[in-house]
């Protein structure tokens, strides 16, 4: 299943994740995800918003669902690498 299956609008999508609007886009893929935990997009783009807020762990855990998910999926590389740059990434204790 691709993106289009998140309950957003087509045309919302990329607005919702221009600059300075991501922030509105977080209560839908929240709800995305919430509501269709196996659509491996909707993790994707949780995760990336959740890195934005600086949440790595929650950011971790929604890429990992991805790759769980779809491990051979179309944005399997890229997760792969944000999963490693968060991995080496110093927190805050």
């Amino acid at each position: 299943m691709g993106t289009a299956a998140i309950p957003i609008p087509q045309a919302s999508q990329s607005s919702l994740w221009a600059p300075g609007r991501w922030q509105d886009a977080a209560p839908h893929a929240t709800a995305a995800v919430a509501a269709m935990p196996d659509l491996a997009a909707a993790h994707v783009l949780l995760g990336n918003i959740l890195l934005r807020k600086q949440e790595l762990d929650g950011a971790l855990r929604e890429y990992q669902t991805y790759l769980r998910l779809e491990p051979d999926g179309s944005m399997a590389a890229g997760t792969r690498e944000m999963i490693e740059k968060i991995k080496s990434t110093p927190r805050k204790k």
